[in-house]
This record gives C-alpha cells, structure tokens and sequence, in this order.
C-alpha cells in the first residue's frame, strides 16, 4: 500500500521511513495522501480520499501508523480514536543473566513497541556497562560500551521512547561481588557493604556511567531482595545483629543524595521494607503487612515506587498491594513480567492472566505508569520475541479501558505479521494446557517442560513426572504444529523452526523417559535392543540438531559472551545420551549383569520452577 505524507513533522521522518518499511508501507508521492497534526489523543480518520493522523506525543504518531496499515487492509473508510490509560507504559528487558541483545536487535525490538505504542524502556544491567575504574566490574560478561549506549537512546529518541537504566546499589551484585578486587565494598556474595565509604565512592560511579549516555533523567537503583543487608561475618563480628530497615533506609538516604547531586529522580523495587515486617519475613504480597507510618514519613518523596508482581507467589493482591505502597506518599508504578525467566518458550497462558490482574487493579488504583519485566536468563535457554505477545497486551491496556482476547489477537498480528495462536502455544512446551482448562494446585506444576528438556536420559530425576503423567503425544501434536508453521516462509520462520526443533527433540526424549527403563525392568530386552540401536542414537542427533539452531540464534542476536553456558548444557546431554548408549550395549553383550542406573528408584521430585 503507497501512501504519502503530508506536514510530516522532521522528527517524525527517520521513524516513519522505517516503520512503514516494517508494516508494508511503502511512502511515494502517488501514494494515499496522510495529512500528520498534533492533537490530543490518537485519531486515525479515513474519509476516502485521503487519511488524517491526530498525535499528541511522537509514540502516539507511531502507533497510529500501525492502525492505519492494520485498518487499510480492511478497506478504505475508517475512523479509530484511541485515549491513553496510561502516560508511560514500556518494557524492562534484563541483559544481566547471561543474555544480551545486540544494539541493533534492541532497536529491532524497539520498532515493534513504536508500533504498539510502548514509550519506556528500562535497561536491566547489573554490570553490564562501563565502569573505568573496575577492570573486574564486566570481567568475561557481555556488556554495553558507552558509544552503544549513546546509539540505542538516540534510536529510542526518534520514537519518543525514554530509556531508562537500570542497576543496583545494594543487592544482587553477585558478578561483580565473586572478584578479589570487590573486597573494598564487598558485605556479602550479593550484598554492598553499607559501612564502608568506598561502597558511596563506587555506587557514585555506577550511577554517573550508567546514566551519562543517555537522555533520561530517571534512574532504577534497585534495591529488592536485599536479605543479605549488614550480615556479613565481619559486619556481625563488629556491629552485632542490627535491624536491616535501619540500615535499609539509611542506605538509601545516601543513595538519593548522590541521584539528587546529579539531577536524577530513582526509583526501586519495593519489596523489602513489606518483606521485614510480613510474619513470615519474606512475604511481599501479605495483605496483614503494614509498615510504621513513621517509616514511611521518613522515607524520601522523590523516589518512585516499583511495586513488581508477577502472578508466581500469589494471585488476586496486586489491588490492596498497590495501596499499600500508594500510603508511602511516592508515586507508584507497576512492573508485571512475562513467565518465562526459567523456561526455553514461555507461559503464554500465565503471563497473560498475571499481565490482566496487574493491569486492571493498576488502571482502578489509577497508577499512570506500567511496564513488563523481560528476564532473559540465558541459562535456561530463554528466547527474546515470543515476549512480544505479552508486550501487545501492555500495548493495548495502554489504549483501551478493556481488551478482549479477539482485541489483542488482531492487534498482534497487526504490529507483527505473527501468527498469534503460533506464540500462545508456544506455552504448550511448559505442560499440557490444552483449552486452559486444566488448574494446577501449585503453579510450579506447570514448568515441566524445562525439567524434561535438560535432564539427563540415563537417570532421570523427573521419570516419576512421565511415568504419573505421559506427555510424549501432547508434544508430538505440537511439533506437527511447528512443522507446518515453519513452512509458512513468513518473517517468524526461523523462531518457529526452533520452537519446532524443541518439541520433536522432547517428543522422543519424553517418549524414552516414559519406558525405557520400565521396560527394562519388565524384561523387555527388545525394546532395550531398540532403545541402544534406533531411540537413542536419533535422540543425540536431535540434540546436535537443536544445539546447532541455538548457537546459530544466539550468535545472530546476541552478544557471545554467555553461550557457554548453553554450550556446556547441551554438550552435557549429548555426552550423557552417549554413554547411555555404551551402558545398555554393554548390557546388551553381557558385559554387566545389570544397568545400576535404572536398578536406583525413581522418588518423586519437589515440584519447582528452578531447574
């Protein structure tokens, strides 16, 4: 479809060439004349002979040329108005654990929330940027260098999207925390130590090269899941037990001192003042929880509040939880997340009834910045764009007071030429959820998939899981699925390859750990022969073929550094499926009277996320 500016502000046109280039547009002075004006919501308005596009903020125009390519498709004829819910909604992608986007994927990954009309993004990096003074601070991790910094925000700039950095000045340090060269500011293997002077000396500098190439005058300082605070051994040795709310807040005092020598408004997860002072002490959603008003009068108004929930712990709290930071006086903001941090696909289904909860208790406790937490944790093998579905949702709460499932499902395929159904299901690899019907006790009992994907053939820890619950057909019917979306030879090709790669490589190695060793306890030597002559051998080539489409994604999109993680697992599971061939040909030729490792019982295993 051609179609032809008009009064196209200068800021809008580097954008515009490159969203119209992704939405199928194609700008030429024969096109449908777009007349572009600044208004006060989002108009897009059809009259049949030419468009008019009614922006308030630049990420508004943006979004309006999504629904323009979206509606011109139905015809021609049209008005869409749209009011935001929200003054700022956006995306936080983590980079610290082992995973990070190249630039030009995050400015990738930036044009689809121009389209969707996302406006915010927070960079999650722990130490993942420069920091001259510390040669260990990235040592062996990939990190952003300042001229890339420079170069995402600039990208970001031109769609009116604020990014936004975020760190850590208390906890989760860990990375940097393991060197020898940390010991000046080092309480524990996570923890900064509060006493020292050097810790100030060294968040002063985290803060200014976190935030020196780049626009925003906003800063995440951290901050949550701080339960190691003043209980070093040396800390105890000299101070005794003290109360960590003390510390906690005289801690950050001094932090907001160094963001306030340098024009910067913090903000941090609020978790742990509602940890402390829960019965359990580490419960952060208990309704019962109320922190001292003299607390909260003392702690600083100019930092915003991130009250994070991402539906895992407890569900129906994000309501009376949002008000009870609210009583802090701070502005607040919500951060949701999509399930997917411990898993190669992600919960679709989960992270979209989380998402809904958040959203709405959010808009009725009339919160007016929202954003998703992305926690790529390269380890598990997680994967970046199947996220972008539960971006969608954010986007369309943005915009809409409610959004239905047929809402969000247009939309979707709208911004991304994706097929929607092809990314909900890809939360079939997590468990059975056919029709969503099935309810599990303990939403732990639904991340079987990653526990089968990586554990070891010869002595599975999670057989007792197949034996009480077959899943080997549910994952066949999901790789015939993939196999025929890969085929479609659309733009999502490559990513539907890989989710089919995953469910043929489980379909067989489930199938194995559903009978091989039962039959060889009923005696059943055929199938032993079959399992060490045709099953296992397919199974190590299937796990070469899945490995190789892994490096290929990840050295594509991803920085290196981190791989060998992946490297290590996958060469893990090939190993273990070699000598499992060599222990049941020795079986096979008499060799050993017995396989010791299938003679062990098999105990059922705590049902967790974490594998």
């Amino acid at each position: 479809m051609n179609i032809k500016f008009t009064n196209l502000p200068q800021e809008l046109q580097n954008g515009a060439a490159r969203i119209c280039k992704k939405l199928g547009l194609e700008i030429s002075d024969s096109g449908i004349e777009v007349n572009v004006c600044e208004g006060n919501n989002i108009e897009v308005c059809d009259n049949g002979t030419s468009v008019t596009i009614v922006y308030n903020q630049k990420i508004h125009f943006f979004r309006a040329l999504g629904l323009l390519a979206e509606n011109l498709k139905k015809g021609r004829g049209f008005s869409v108005t749209e009011t935001p819910q929200f003054k700022t909604s956006g995306i936080m992608p983590d980079f610290s654990t082992d995973s990070m986007m190249k630039p030009e994927f995050v400015c990738d990954y930036m044009d689809y929330m121009a389209i969707m009309g996302l406006n915010m993004m927070l960079l999650y990096l722990e130490v993942n940027y420069e920091l001259p003074s510390r040669k260990y601070f990235n040592y062996m991790t990939s990190n952003y260098t300042n001229e890339e910094m420079k170069a995402m925000d600039d990208y970001a700039f031109e769609y009116g999207i604020e990014l936004i950095p975020c760190m850590q000045t208390l906890g989760h340090l860990n990375k940097y925390l393991r060197w020898a060269e940390s010991a000046d500011v080092k309480e524990t293997e996570r923890e900064l130590n509060v006493d020292s002077d050097a810790t100030y000396k060294f968040i002063e500098e985290m803060i200014v090269c976190s935030t020196s190439n780049l626009r925003s005058k906003r800063i995440h300082i951290g901050m949550d899941e701080t339960w190691g605070l003043g209980r070093g051994r040396h800390s105890i040795q000299k101070y005794g037990l003290r109360d960590q709310e003390r510390l906690y807040i005289d801690h950050l005092k001094k932090v907001v001192a160094i963001t306030d020598k340098h024009g910067l408004t913090p903000m941090i997860w609020n978790d742990f003042l509602f940890c402390l002072h829960s019965e359990s002490g580490i419960n952060k959603y208990d309704e019962e929880t109320e922190i001292p008003a003299d607390i909260m009068a003392e702690f600083p108004k100019n930092v915003q509040l991130v009250y994070w929930h991402y539906g895992e712990e407890v569900q129906g709290c994000d309501e009376f939880m949002i008000r009870k930071n609210q009583l802090f006086g701070n502005d607040v903001l919500f951060a949701g997340g999509a399930m997917m941090w411990s898993t190669a696909l992600p919960d679709q289904m989960f992270s979209y009834d989380a998402a809904e909860e958040g959203l709405i208790a959010s808009k009725k406790c009339g919160l007016s910045e929202v954003f998703t937490t992305l926690w790529f944790n390269g380890s598990k093998g997680c994967l970046f764009y199947p996220a972008l579905l539960h971006l969608q949702q954010y986007a369309e709460h943005t915009y809409h007071e409610t959004v239905s499932m047929e809402h969000l499902k247009t939309r979707f395929e709208a911004c991304t030429g994706a097929s929607f159904d092809a990314f909900w299901n890809m939360g079939q690899f997590c468990n059975i959820m056919d029709g969503r019907e099935k309810n599990f006790e303990d939403y732990n009992e639904r991340y079987h998939g990653q526990k089968f994907l990586w554990q070891d053939v010869l002595i599975g820890l999670y057989d007792e899981m197949l034996y009480k619950t077959p899943i080997s057909d549910h994952y066949k019917k999901w790789t015939a699925y993939y196999a025929d979306m890969k085929e479609k030879n659309d733009k999502w090709c490559e990513l539907y390859n890989l989710c089919y790669l995953i469910f043929d490589y489980l379909t067989l190695k489930t199938y194995v750990g559903e009978n091989m060793r039962l039959r060889y306890l009923d005696g059943d030597m055929d199938f032993v022969v079959k399992c060490q002559k045709e099953l296992l051998p397919e199974l190590l080539a299937k796990t070469k073929i899945l490995h190789r489409a892994y490096r290929k994604m990840w050295y594509t999109t991803r920085k290196p550094l981190g791989f060998e993680l992946i490297d290590n697992k996958f060469g893990g599971l090939e190993a273990r499926t070699e000598s499992a061939i060599e222990r049941l040909e020795a079986y096979i030729n008499g060799e050993i009277d017995t396989i010791e490792e299938f003679d062990e019982p098999r105990l059922p295993m705590p049902e967790s996320l974490w594998t």
